[in-house]
């Protein structure tokens, strides 16, 4: 159950005596995904994913103007907005959105692009469907 408050929705969870907040600011939409774990807040700035059971904000949609109405597919792989811009559905798992990404690659990065971006970090090959160092 969730109660809007000034800035915050104000959750209690079921069977325990306790409430938190999910601050917003000037929030203006709450939506829980099917499953109960995850929720998202719409208000000023980017809409807000957060994971209920750590009560810690885990992503952001950005750039999507002022966003009034959020609902997750049944599934809770897809999150839809709705506000000054129109209906927009997005991918919003890190899991669904490097799965993606992945499918449209045709390559990982090599050694050598890897160290330019990441230089203090080990190379990991991105995508596990493509090669792990490209030839040529």
């Amino acid at each position: 159950m969730a109660t809007p408050a000034r800035d915050a929705a104000v959750v209690r969870e079921v069977g325990i005596d306790g409430f938190f907040r999910l601050v917003h600011p000037g929030l203006r939409s709450l939506a829980f995904g099917p499953s109960g774990e995850y929720a998202a807040t719409a208000g000023l700035g980017p809409v807000r994913i957060w994971q209920l059971s750590s009560r810690a904000e885990v992503g952001r949609l950005l750039d999507h103007g002022q966003v009034t109405n959020l609902v997750f597919a049944q599934d809770g792989r897809f999150l839809a907005t709705g506000g000054e811009r129109g209906i927009n559905v997005f991918r919003w798992r890190p899991k669904d959105l490097i799965d993606e990404v992945c499918e449209r690659l045709v390559r990982n990065l090599g050694r050598d692009d890897w160290s330019k971006l990441f230089p203090d970090e080990p190379y990991v090959a991105t995508c596990s469907n493509l090669d792990a160092e490209p030839s040529g």
